[in-house]
């Protein structure tokens, strides 16, 4: 019986949390569970009040490599486990993961839940710092997770990955289908076929390695031939992470490239039902949510044939897998959703139909929480 337990849900944002665990939190809400979220103070952070669920701020520096940092952070997770006693504690992304775990293990808590979300800039990144960075995180995921009584991935490469390296040992792992998709609040919008214009759209944080740069110098390429088709960007600039592009730099492609920039915005189905095409020439991802909500609405997608991305799309069927930083295989295939609308239709039909087979948010948090039973 899983009534009348405390779960602590912790991330490095409270954006985080708001976008990718709050239907998991209401979920477990709803079958008697206190629900704490502990994270830095954004934007987001009032929809924790708003939604009945308890908020303790949480000061954690993303950036930061200071060991002394690091151990304060540690600090201020262990006696706020300390002071709530949650029967669960569930962690999200890479340095609540590390420092939280050690810091519920020294205070006694009994079920200690990771979810890697995807492995980040430090495996993804190609420069010296990313090198010097990745044996010192694996060396500390391998010391940390042991505790854990259940990691969980979003795809089987990253899986592979902690396995290959002895990261942790195979029978705590479960892969689940990221955080799911709501297919009632994602409708479905029937796919059109329309003379006029063609809306390429890219949803996700701002970040070079999700692939933003790739996109724009695209959409260079593509309109001098199809002057029909507008590029827009939707999603946050993240100062926080290393990847991040600035403003000044987002002002200068809409002003060269006609990008058009749409900000952040908490309901983004408008901006999704008024797309053809969603495009994600992403670097690695754990499986991306903003690729499910657009599947959901029944949108062809593009994007790339790496872990977390292929695992949303078939190729050929409802949409198009290119390779990781090729603007060749990028500007082909929105050529080709430009010159073959009859297919993009059919691939966005298709893509509605595989988020209920296989993504939806039930779905996953159905997998947690019969994690938490046992």
């Amino acid at each position: 019986m899983l009534q009348n337990r405390k779960i602590v849900f912790v991330a490095n944002t409270s954006w985080y949390l708001c976008n990718f665990r709050m239907a998991l939190m209401r979920e477990l809400q709803s079958k008697m569970f206190t629900v704490i979220a502990v994270a830095p103070f954004d934007e987001w952070s009032h929809q924790f009040e708003q939604k009945g669920i308890q908020y303790i701020p949480l000061s954690l520096n993303r950036r930061s490599l200071n060991p002394l940092t690091d151990a304060i952070l540690f600090w201020r997770l262990f006696k706020i486990y300390k002071k709530e006693q949650p029967d669960f504690i569930f962690h999200n992304t890479i340095k609540p993961v590390i420092y939280g775990t050690q810091a519920a293990r020294f205070a006694g808590t009994a079920r200690i839940l990771n979810m890697i979300p995807g492995l980040g800039y430090v495996f993804i990144g190609k420069r010296m710092i990313h090198r010097w960075l990745r044996p010192f995180v694996e060396a500390m995921y391998r010391m940390t997770l042991r505790y854990s009584y259940m990691v969980f991935f979003q795809n089987q490469d990253d899986r592979d990955y902690f396995i290959k390296r002895k990261l942790i040992d195979a029978h705590k792992i479960l892969v689940v289908p990221g955080s799911g998709v709501d297919p009632e609040y994602f409708y479905f919008v029937e796919p059109i076929e329309k003379k006029d214009e063609t809306i390429f759209l890219f949803i996700g944080r701002i970040l070079l390695d999700k692939g933003v740069k790739e996109f724009v110098e695209a959409a260079e390429v593509v309109k001098k031939n199809f002057p029909c088709a507008r590029f827009q960007l939707l999603g946050k600039i993240d100062e926080g992470n290393p990847s991040y592009v600035s403003k000044n730099t987002i002002k200068t492609w809409s002003h060269h490239y006609g990008i058009e920039y749409l900000g952040e915005l908490t309901d983004v189905r408008n901006i999704i039902k008024d797309a053809d095409v969603v495009v994600l020439p992403s670097y690695r991802e754990g499986i991306p949510r903003s690729i499910l909500e657009a599947m959901a609405m029944g949108k062809a997608i593009i994007t790339t044939d790496v872990p977390g991305c292929r695992e949303t799309v078939l190729h050929n069927t409802n949409g198009l897998l290119i390779p990781p930083r090729d603007l060749q295989a990028l500007v082909d295939a929105m050529i080709t959703m430009l010159k073959h609308q009859e297919r993009r239709i059919q691939m966005g039909i298709e893509s509605r139909k595989l988020v209920l087979e296989h993504f939806t948010v039930q779905k996953v948090n159905s997998l947690i929480i019969n994690t938490l039973k046992k």
